[in-house]
């Protein structure tokens, strides 16, 4: 497809399930992340760190104006960085982008920093699909840890969760860490401490190969021997040799619900030239590619 005069490629096959031959893609779409510069934590895993806050609006809806003329915007994801530092200007944006793109599925990628303040603007919340919470440990002392900063609070989380009608608009994701949620016993606490937190649905990511901490950190979550009877797989998907994801279902000790989740496994460094991002101030290719525009 050629978008501001430069030809880009676009997705044509899903990725492959289980062993199944790769199927193609009836309605072509595409994915964008929008990255909000600055963030208040250190992870050490991280390699998006900008202390920069600008965030050129006016060409990111040039940007959406182009694309939903010529394809359909299937999802966006609103992340950093740390978008809700600079939540005005996160709330002007979704909620044109809404009102542009309406069948546009859209998630705020948040570390929690200022998520009570969120949910102050109800009117707002509503135009959100789903909140993705990084939280990479159930100990609040501990989590704080990896981040480096003060993290929004178990009991926070829980007050905004018991608040909201809309169940399934609060997502976890969680990276597997070497010394932190690396084995079968720690992934089933923090399953544990999702059911408490009346959570459904929770992400294990291990870490991508881009540096030295997260080579020397990495956790493959195949690895935790964790089927069982409460823990079972229901789907499974590749990418070339590059990377594996996996849905599972989990049944807590209570049998209160079931917990959905997702898990996925990035063995090489890459930037997946089929999905786009705006990093502010530029279209790019991938997460970090080429510009584009």
């Amino acid at each position: 497809m050629e978008i501001f005069g430069k030809d880009i490629k676009i997705r044509s096959h899903y990725c492959k399930f289980y062993q199944d031959e790769e199927r193609k893609i009836e309605q072509p779409y595409v994915m964008m992340y929008v990255k909000f510069k600055g963030c208040n934590a250190n992870c050490l895993f991280c390699e998006y760190k900008s202390d920069a806050l600008k965030f050129n609006e006016e060409k990111y809806f040039e940007i959406i104006n182009e694309l939903k003329e010529k394809i359909w915007i299937k999802k966006i994801s609103f992340s950093g960085g740390e978008p809700t530092l600079q939540l005005d200007t996160l709330k002007r944006v979704m909620r044109k982008t809404r009102l542009l793109s309406p069948e546009t599925f859209m998630v705020v990628n948040t570390n929690g920093v200022n998520l009570k303040e969120v949910f102050e603007d109800r009117s707002f919340v509503s135009v959100v699909d789903n909140f993705a919470i990084s939280r990479h440990h159930w100990d609040d002392d501990k989590n704080n840890d990896i981040f480096g900063t003060k993290t929004i609070s178990s009991e926070d989380i829980l007050s905004l969760r018991k608040n909201i009608r809309r169940k399934k608009i609060f997502h976890m994701s969680c990276d597997l860490i070497k010394g932190y949620i690396d084995s079968k016993e720690e992934v089933i606490n923090f399953l544990e401490y999702a059911n408490h937190m009346k959570i459904k649905s929770i992400g294990f990511v291990s870490l991508m190969p881009i540096n030295d901490f997260c080579k020397q950190h990495f956790v493959d979550f195949n690895d935790l021997d964790l089927l069982n009877e409460n823990f079972r797989k229901t789907q499974q998907w590749t990418y070339e040799d590059i990377c594996r994801c996996s849905n599972y279902i989990y049944i807590p000790k209570d049998y209160k619900r079931i917990i959905n989740v997702y898990t996925k496994n990035t063995y090489k460094p890459f930037d997946v030239d089929i999905n786009l991002s705006f990093d502010g101030e530029n279209l790019r290719n991938g997460f970090n590619g080429d510009i584009i525009y």
